[in-house]
């Protein structure tokens, strides 16, 4: 008997920690994780009011996309490679099943041409030249050119702090080889506009400015593989509220635009996992 009692005193511990050494979860506290991806992004209608010199007036129901706007460009700077829009994020569970996360997402928001719109507002004619409205409008219906006004943030830079919950969905192998995850989340965060803004004859390209802010939520799934490398696919939802876009250099007469309107996005990315500490507290290295 006393055989057997010291043989499971010493041979249980062993194999009780050897099974909790192995289980390290994605989604389990100290764990890190970051990944890069492709995004496309849709907006919904808007009312853009524009303030400058001798101007003062909102364009209603104005529609956008986050297509590339060649026309934006003059020929001999016309860029061969247009940037493409793109996700980026890193985070840390800080407890099982929960996340805090830094993002930054590159988007594109050009007005679309021929917009049918209604205006509202004031233009003096004596202050504004070249300009395809002038006088005081209520809600006048109008088309929009883009050879004569056009708008649009060819960079809509999005940094947003986030909070992300993360269930286990189904997983393969003893260790985990194969898991997928869902992740559903809510981000906010400031904008940072790079701004094309053709008006009054004057078109000024890439003027940046601090916008505005925003709030995402976000659901996606995770596909995991041999505990490190992922796929992630997520849909996003949310809105973004710009008051302060800087469209003028100043050398130029001063113009800024405000609007608020609700945004979509779907991104697929490719990331990596770190076991920064294992839940089992052991003392170990990180499992990298």
């Amino acid at each position: 008997m006393k055989v057997r009692a010291i043989f499971f005193t010493l041979i249980i511990p062993i194999v009780v920690s050897g099974q909790i050494h192995k289980k390290k979860l994605s989604n389990g506290a100290g764990t890190m994780f970051g990944y890069i991806g492709y995004m496309m992004s849709a907006y919904g209608e808007s009312n853009i009011n524009f303030v400058g010199d001798g101007y003062d007036f909102t364009l209603s129901d104005v529609r956008a996309t986050d297509e590339v706007s060649y026309e934006s460009f003059p020929d001999e700077v016309r860029p061969s490679i247009v940037l493409p829009e793109i996700t980026i994020k890193a985070g840390y569970y800080f407890r099982n099943y929960w996340a805090f996360a830094l993002g930054y997402d590159r988007m594109r928001y050009v007005m679309d041409d021929r917009n049918d719109v209604r205006i509202n507002g004031a233009i003096d004619p004596l202050l504004v030249s070249n300009s395809p409205w002038y006088g005081i409008y209520n809600g006048d219906p109008t088309v929009t050119d883009r050879s004569t006004f056009h708008y649009e943030n060819d960079e809509l830079n999005f940094i947003k702090a986030e909070i992300i919950r993360t269930d286990m969905v189904y997983h393969v192998g003893y260790n985990n080889e194969f898991v997928i995850t869902s992740n559903v989340g809510i981000g906010l965060g400031g904008i940072i506009s790079r701004t094309d803004f053709n008006y009054e004859g004057i078109h000024n390209r890439g003027t940046v400015s601090f916008s505005g802010f925003g709030a995402m939520l976000t659901a996606g799934l995770r596909f995991e593989f041999f505990r490190h490398l992922f796929l992630q696919s997520n849909v996003h939802g949310g809105f973004h509220k710009q008051f302060n876009v800087q469209a003028r250099h100043v050398e130029t007469s001063g113009a800024s635009m405000n609007h608020f309107y609700g945004v979509g996005s779907f991104d697929l990315s490719i990331g990596y996992l770190v076991y920064i500490r294992p839940i089992n507290a052991c003392d170990g290295c990180p499992i990298w």
